[in-house]
This record gives structure tokens, C-alpha cells and sequence, in this order.
């Protein structure tokens, strides 16, 4: 028996909400994620955690203060090791938008195809999609092999591709195995 004392669902929401908020931000400073901000951006990340939690609290959905403390801690922990992923991995790419919505009418098919990418970077003409998730154990094989078992990011490659971005680089990031 396992007790959680968190609600994962609610813990992906805010994990999310808190990225969303941090690449908001650093689109309407600088706009780019360089390692050498990394100091400036933790402050920042930490500043976007508190918010989330603020405006967790105000709509009552809290935790009992030391169950709320321990939840904290680890977001900033799982948070802070997603930013040095991210600057090790894709140093000095501009972030382009966040919560890109792309739509596709396939009107002869009778259908829309619509997604929300959750962030599109980009660097030297070249074009990142990222999609956090809280916890992924998806391979490269299993989203772009001969039998894939998730759709979500080639939809995101095809979608960003009918809108005429020149996509190079695809990723998921894991926020609870901090890992692309």
C-alpha cells in the first residue's frame, strides 16, 4: 500500500502551468534561454512557483501546510533540474510561443486537426517542439517507429510543418526522470 499524499493529476497541472509561466516570461524579457542566466532563471522559476501556488491556494485547492511544504520543495527540486536539462540541452534557443495552438482542416476528409504544443523554440532557423509531461516512458520508437504507440507528437510535427515551421528537433520531457 502506497499513500499518496498529492494528487498527480493536480501535481502535472501545476508542474505544467509553472513551465508555461517561466517561458512566458522569458519570451517577454529576453527571449532566449542562455547558461549563463541560469541564476536570473531559477529566480524566476521560483517566482513562478510561488505564483502557481498562490493562485492554487485562492481557488482552495490546497493541501494541509506541511503536506503543501513537502510538494513545494519537490516541485522546486523536480523544476530546477528540468531549467538545467534545458540549458545543457538546447542552450541559447529563442522561445517562439508557449501554448502554441495549430490548427489543419482537412476539409475534403471532414475533419480539423488541432493541437497545443507546450512550447516551440527555435535557434538558427531550426525548430524545437517540446511537451512536458509528468512522467513519460515513451521512446523514440514508440511515437515515430513502424507501429507507434503515441500520435501526439508526430500530430505536433505535422501540424507546425502545415503551418510552415522547419521543425528539427522533437521532445518530450520527463519532469519526474529529469530527462528529454
Amino acid at each position: 500500500y502506497t499513500s499518496r499524499l498529492t494528487d498527480p493529476m493536480k501535481e502535472g497541472v501545476l508542474y505544467h502551468s509553472v513551465l508555461a509561466s517561466l517561458f512566458s516570461t522569458v519570451r517577454e524579457r529576453s527571449g532566449v534561454v542562455k547558461p549563463e542566466d541560469r541564476k536570473e532563471l531559477l529566480e524566476i522559476l521560483n517566482e513562478c512557483i510561488q505564483e502557481q501556488l498562490s493562485d492554487w491556494y485562492a481557488r482552495g485547492e490546497v493541501y494541509l501546510p506541511p503536506v503543501l511544504t513537502v510538494f513545494e520543495a519537490k516541485a522546486q527540486e523536480l523544476l530546477s533540474a528540468f531549467l538545467d536539462n534545458e540549458l545543457a540541452t538546447y542552450p541559447n534557443f529563442s522561445v517562439e510561443a508557449v501554448e502554441k495552438e495549430l490548427t489543419r482542416e482537412y476539409t475534403d476528409q471532414g475533419f480539423i486537426l488541432k493541437g497545443r504544443i507546450d512550447r516551440v523554440s527555435r535557434q538558427n532557423g531550426c525548430v524545437l517542439l517540446v511537451d512536458y509531461k509528468k512522467r513519460s516512458r515513451l521512446t523514440r520508437n514508440d511515437m515515430l517507429g513502424e507501429d507507434p504507440v503515441s500520435f501526439q507528437m508526430p500530430f505536433y510535427y505535422h501540424l507546425a510543418e502545415e503551418n510552415g515551421m522547419d521543425v528539427c528537433f522533437l521532445s518530450y520531457y520527463d519532469i519526474e526522470q529529469p530527462r528529454f
